[in-house]
């Protein structure tokens, strides 16, 4: 194992601390379900049976059942060992790896797909040549599907007018904010996607799709996770997540990428 940065280290350690709560915080309350179901209704039309799917931010593999059933071979990655371990728990042969992502490469192999779900880049601020990491490990015409958490969420905004608090909070302070996470605070980085796929990846890959989450959803955290979405906001979120400029208001936003060939890099 090749030994994680100093900030990967520290990032591994408070995610150690919420490897053995994450699945009643992020994958038993109804609204980060209904997000999760939604990203699967996306990204099922990029992953076929047999594709080599190397998840990035693995955590403790609540992606796993559903890449699984769409015949995908998986490879789980995390930094943090604690994550792994649940991950391990609930795997059914998954290759599983504990590595920083930005050392992706040092697998030297190609996948299929490269795939990190929710908000599993947000603790970084930088992705200075990521872009040509993932490239060198996707096989030609490979799919990159990143699902990073945005600056503007609408939901949040709206009801941090209700509620009198915390307006814009995620644009303060150069978008980025403290996190508790486990024992320790954390640095988030909230992106706009269109300019994240321009300033980092447009070089070597094309944009596919980019998709809102929870644009008209409850937020996905706190008293509102649990929260039962009305039939209208369900029917909004499914009519306008795709669509300028909902796309980049949501809680979240899903970007699909597709690799550019050799011959189309700049």
């Amino acid at each position: 194992m090749i030994n994680p940065s100093e900030n990967a280290q520290k990032i591994a350690n408070a995610f150690d601390k919420e490897a053995s709560s994450y699945h009643e915080k992020f994958e038993v309350p109804l609204v980060p379900a209904i997000m999760r179901q939604i990203v699967y209704q996306h990204i099922a039309r990029y992953i076929k049976k047999g594709d080599l799917v190397l998840d990035m931010n693995c955590g403790p593999g609540p992606d796993f059942p559903f890449l699984r059933s769409l015949g995908a071979a998986i490879t789980g990655l995390d930094v943090s060992p604690a994550m792994l371990a649940q991950a391990r728990a609930r795997s059914q042969g998954e290759e599983l790896i504990l590595l920083d992502y930005n050392l992706v490469q040092s697998l030297k192999r190609q996948f299929t797909v490269l795939f990190s779900n929710f908000g599993g880049l947000n603790t970084q601020a930088d992705f200075s040549g990521f872009a040509e990491k993932c490239w060198d490990c996707l096989q030609p015409n490979g799919w990159l599907i990143v699902n990073i958490m945005t600056p503007f969420p609408l939901p949040e905004i709206l009801e941090g007018i209700i509620s009198r608090q915390h307006f814009f909070r995620r644009l303060r302070q150069g978008k980025s904010m403290s996190v508790s996470v486990g024992d320790q605070e954390l640095a988030v980085h909230y992106f706009w996607p269109k300019r994240f796929f321009k300033q980092y990846f447009a070089s070597h890959f094309q944009l596919q799709e980019l998709i809102g989450l929870g644009i008209f959803l409850p937020p996905p955290y706190g008293k509102y996770r649990h929260k039962t979405p009305s039939g209208l906001q369900r029917w909004l979120e499914s009519r306008w997540a795709g669509s300028f400029p909902f796309r980049s208001w949501g809680d979240h936003a899903l970007i699909i990428m597709r690799a550019k060939e050799k011959t189309q890099l700049k």
